[in-house]
């Protein structure tokens, strides 16, 4: 829907009404969301989750965020050399061998 009516996105993220739950980053939903990343990591890393791990998740999950929402602010969520960059920086991030 964003790449068909960027606009609307803008919108959504900026003036619609969240509620309290989505916006503790503590609740449920969140935890279990970012657990999601941090398994994504320590299975990339061949072992189970660790607590470095699991920031390593939420630096992940804010980096796409971020990317995700800017583009479909300015309209360039098709773009893909941005979707190329995207997944270059995660990679590149994740094969970063010191953070461990």
């Amino acid at each position: 829907m964003s790449s068909i009516h960027p606009g609307l996105h803008r919108v959504l993220l900026d003036e619609a009404p969240s509620s309290e739950e989505y916006r503790n980053p503590h609740s449920e939903f969140e935890n279990e969301y970012l657990s999601y990343y941090a398994q994504a990591v320590a299975t990339y890393r061949k072992r189970p989750p660790s607590a470095a791990d699991y920031a390593a998740g939420r630096v992940i999950s804010d980096a796409i965020d971020g990317v995700i929402h800017n583009a479909a602010r300015r309209g360039n969520i098709d773009d893909l050399a941005m979707q190329s960059e995207l997944v270059r920086l995660v990679s590149l991030y994740l094969g970063d061998d010191r953070r461990t």
